[in-house]
């Protein structure tokens, strides 16, 4: 294979002009380390590009061994040597000072190889640069020195130790080109290193996918390509700003990378081209791509929280967020930075039902609103302040003992009775009761000496939970023994409820009578009655709930507007007021009304004495023992006709007071009542227009 260049006239590259050597790649901007002194002499240049040096799987090396062939697995031009040739061969060459490039000896170091080479790494089949494809028959750097050394020992002239390396190409028919590609290594040792390679220029273009302008947060794929094919890395960048590393360029010649985080407004998009250390390619940038990122259509989201904050723990809250403008998207509630669960938005409006999960004490709550579309904003609510009360409903635990004298052999049943006294009266506890013997007889307490009865018994749908004992004769086991016994029975609580406990029962326990027994037989009786509540409620318990007089109507004969709306009736008397007491010994109560000025926001004002509260009378519940009521229409006489004035001072109509208007005497029985009856309020027709609100505060004593 091996083929002596020692005279130019020997060669197989004879066209070269004698005297002529590569001073720089017309074009090219930049070459791989310092040129050799012989560059600038050589006037004009056979030389048109460098070399790269790849090993087996593609990657660029700068050096080697010397002692074994081939130089590298691959060696490229960065520029085409002459047009249509298709086989490449590497041909070495010994520099000498003072003798002309072109008549430097020399001789091949590879064979003559076809190009493009399908079986290269990927980047290098598909190129159309000139490629030597080395073998294991290739002529080692060792031998060629053995036959051309550098025998120059100036340690200034340039020439120590170098070697020059040229690529040709030819065609069937055209023999070897003139012109060539080169490079420049030294050798020390049993090594050869890289030492100067001129650089073909690059181009890098840049595209930016979909075209510009789009919406904040569109993804926006960025393709590089760099041309010719080189090794190397694209960084792209934004302005001054790097968008994300480097990215190898592909064996296509592209590098591709994608960006959600463009900020809104003009951006300028650039793809700069470094090429790998060693690569016979120059660096490239690409013209400034313009794109205008668009900002979204921002939203608004609101919250709202039912049943109204305070509440116990437990109970089901519905928390509804309002969007606007009216998009599809969905809707994730928090409490703090704890997800509560999401909800799809439908006509502007998402809803997370039966919430029990509410931490315990203050919470903050919101709604995260998310658009489907990214041309809309996403938008988070006002913190909504919720407190969750940790103690629950108080609840009263009564107990009751059947029969509370009884024969051994009989069975005796307790039943425990528990009711919720908190907040929420209609609601019914949940949970378990435990019963106990020689319970303490005074402050109802289970000592330390009490005996558990069974198991603890789970409260039924109405709140009771009943245990069955047998009584049984002294030292017996599995009952309640001969003699006295002081019961109680504990309710243990639950997350919504209270812990509560009876007051104590006496049952005794007797031995079997004997058949000719008479005479008197005393017994001591007992019975616990809770001590319950008074409380008065109606539907009216905030804003978002608020009673409504409707549209005053202009009353001209007495130039004053009047409004009026049945608050509760004989066909709805729960829309009223409604009055429960299950206090022990039916204590008398009264119940009595004051409201505030009327407002509407903007300093529009209706005073309170304007406000009336007549055709009283109370609504009787079947089943219910409450009873009789006294109605009181306030006020008691005529109401004036000619309206109070905004700032008028007194205490008429409902303003001030506090004014009765319903009530009961002792011993009036317990149980429910509904007492409904008439607002009216007239205003002067000096009143501004506007929505006008007031509070009208309902007490029961």
């Amino acid at each position: 294979m091996k083929k002596l260049l020692r005279s130019v006239a020997t060669v197989a590259v004879a066209t070269v002009v004698s005297g002529t050597l590569v001073a720089g790649l017309a074009g090219t901007a930049s070459a791989y380390g310092s040129a050799p002194p012989w560059e600038s002499t050589i006037t004009p240049t056979p030389e048109v590009g460098g070399l790269t040096f790849y090993n087996s799987t593609g990657q660029v090396i700068t050096g080697g061994s010397t002692s074994s062939g081939p130089v590298a697995a691959y060696i490229q031009g960065s520029s085409v040597v002459r047009a249509g040739d298709t086989s490449a061969l590497l041909n070495a060459y010994t520099p000498v000072i003072g003798v002309a490039a072109g008549s430097w000896s020399g001789e091949g170091v590879s064979g003559q190889t076809n190009f493009p080479n399908s079986g290269a790494p990927a980047a290098l089949a598909s190129s159309s640069l000139p490629l030597v494809t080395g073998s294991t028959g290739d002529y080692s750097l060792s031998n060629y020195v053995g036959d051309f050394p550098n025998n120059d020992t100036s340690t200034t002239d340039g020439y120590k130790g170098l070697y020059v390396l040229r690529l040709y190409t030819g065609a069937t028919g055209h023999g070897t080109s003139s012109t060539y590609d080169e490079a420049v290594i030294s050798i020390s040792g049993s090594s050869w290193t890289l030492d100067y390679s001129p650089t073909t220029a690059t181009t890098t273009t840049l595209a930016a996918s979909p075209a510009s302008p789009q919406l904040q947060g569109t993804t926006v794929a960025l393709t590089a390509t760099v041309s010719p094919g080189a090794p190397g890395s694209v960084q792209f960048f934004n302005g001054a700003t790097a968008i994300g590393s480097p990215v190898t360029v592909a064996a296509n010649g592209t590098a591709q990378t994608n960006v959600t985080g463009l900020p809104v407004g003009a951006n300028s998009l650039t793809a700069t081209f470094t090429p790998t250390t060693g690569a016979a390619f120059g660096a490239s940038t690409s013209s400034a791509v313009p794109y205008t990122i668009t900002a979204p259509t921002p939203t608004s989201t609101s919250l709202a929280v039912s049943p109204a904050s305070p509440e116990i723990v437990g109970t089901p809250e519905t928390l509804t967020a309002t969007e606007a403008p009216v998009v599809a998207g969905s809707v994730q509630f928090f409490s703090g930075a704890t997800s509560l669960g999401t909800a799809t938005s439908t006509g502007g409006t998402a809803a997370l039902t039966n919430v029990t999960s509410l931490p315990v004490g203050s919470d903050s709550l919101t709604a995260v609103f998310t658009p489907t579309s990214n041309a809309y904003a996403s938008s988070t609510s006002p913190t909504v302040p919720f407190t969750v009360d940790p103690s629950g409903e108080s609840t009263a635990t009564a107990l009751s003992v059947n029969p509370s004298t009884a024969e051994v052999g009989s069975t005796v049943t307790a039943t425990a009775n528990v009711t919720d006294t908190g907040a929420h009266p209609l609601s019914v506890p949940t949970g378990t009761v435990q019963f106990y013997d020689n319970g303490t007889n005074t402050s109802g307490v289970v000592g330390g000496s009490s005996v558990a009865l069974g198991g603890a018994v789970t409260l039924d749908a109405s709140g009771v939970a009943t245990l069955t004992e047998s009584v049984v004769a002294l030292g017996a086991t599995g009952g309640l023994q001969v003699g006295a016994h002081n019961l109680v029975a504990v309710f243990g609580g639950s997350p919504s409820f209270q812990t509560s406990t009876s007051g104590d029962v006496v049952f005794n326990g007797l031995p079997v009578s004997s058949s000719g027994n008479s005479g008197a037989d005393n017994q001591n009786l007992q019975v616990g009655i809770p001590a319950g509540a008074v409380y008065l409620s109606t539907p009216y318990y905030n804003a978002a709930t608020a009673f409504s007089l409707g549209n005053a109507a202009l009353n001209p004969g007495d130039s004053e507007y009047v409004a009026s709306g049945a608050f509760g009736s004989t066909t709805n008397p729960g829309a009223g007021v409604s009055v429960t007491d299950t206090r022990a010994g039916n204590p008398g109560w009264t119940a009595s009304a004051t409201v505030t000025d009327f407002g509407n926001g903007t300093g529009g004002v209706i005073n309170g004495q304007n406000l009336e509260f007549t055709n009283v009378a109370p609504s009787y519940i079947t089943g219910n023992a409450l009873g009789p009521v006294s109605v009181t229409q306030v006020p008691s006489g005529a109401f004036t006709t000619v309206p109070y004035a905004s700032a008028a001072t007194g205490s008429d109509g409902l303003k001030g007071g506090p004014h009765t208007f319903a009530s009961a005497a002792p011993l009036h029985g317990d149980g429910s009542v509904y007492v409904d009856g008439t607002l009216s309020l007239v205003a002067p027709t000096s009143t501004p227009s506007g929505t006008y609100s007031a509070t009208l505060t309902f007490t029961i004593v």
